[in-house]
């Protein structure tokens, strides 16, 4: 049971972590629009070059330990766009 809540943290901290660089690229006028904001973390687009298989892996940041057994971590599509905000 403690590593299906571990799993189930994992995923939801990658996301987080993917979603909010996604939303975070995204141009002034679009991360003033709240629906924009929701949409890019509700539905993050993975690239699907970027795919990795593992077993065993083990995150350790602080006192949090993170082990996922198997499974794939995905790596998320950069958002380009002609003008970057700065």
């Amino acid at each position: 049971m403690k590593r299906v809540r571990a799993l189930i943290c994992a995923v939801l901290f990658c996301g987080v972590a993917v979603a909010g660089k996604t939303a975070a690229a995204q141009t002034a006028a679009a991360a003033s629009d709240p629906q924009a904001i929701w949409n890019a973390l509700a539905k993050p687009a993975f690239d699907p070059g970027k795919v990795a298989t593992v077993n065993n892996l083990e995150i350790v940041r602080d006192r949090i330990h993170i082990t996922l057994e198997s499974g794939s971590l995905r790596r998320a599509k950069r958002k380009t766009s002609a003008a970057r905000p700065d």
